[in-house]
């Protein structure tokens, strides 16, 4: 699952990479064409002869296509900025499942942690009443309680020192 975010994120970063390297060509363009418009201002102002018609012409096409350039451009923000949105919305999602999946995950290991610490206390409880049938039969033998480990000397070396 986590090879599937990287290539979303991938594909999203590439895609938003994308539009902004077209929104910069198109920010060239335009400053290309007005530079364009520019100087063909500066040629007609120079001349003043018959061409003059076509100077303007050139130049009002040249200003159409600025404008559609800048429309272009907008439509692309926007375009841009939707997609981000949308990227931004599904990596909280994605992140948001794999979170609802790992909890049942988590809970299982509580539960198992749990039985587990049950069967060792358990175990435990056997092995102090084993122990203290044990110290009881070898009293019960006649052996000194000198030599008989007591109750309360197994819970010395129960405890950590």
């Amino acid at each position: 699952m986590k090879a599937v975010h990287v290539t979303l994120v991938q594909h999203c970063y590439s895609s938003s990479h994308c539009c902004s390297q077209i929104i910069s060509d198109l920010k060239k363009d335009n400053f290309n064409l007005r530079l364009r418009i520019f100087f063909y201002e500066e040629r007609l102002q120079q001349r003043c002869d018959d061409s003059v018609e076509e100077m303007y012409k050139t130049n009002i096409d040249l200003k159409v296509e600025v404008e559609t350039l800048k429309e272009e451009m907008k439509e692309l923000q926007r375009v841009s900025a939707l997609a981000e949105d949308v990227f931004h919305n599904q990596v909280f999602s994605n992140v948001f499942q794999d979170l609802l999946n790992i909890i049942p995950i988590y809970f299982q290991d509580l539960d198992s942690s749990r039985v587990e610490v049950g069967k060792l206390t358990t175990m435990l409880d056997q092995e102090r009443t084993h122990c203290l049938e044990l110290e009881k039969e070898l009293q019960g033998e006649g052996h000194s309680q000198s030599d008989v480990p007591t109750q309360t000397d197994h819970s010395k070396l129960d405890t950590p020192t």
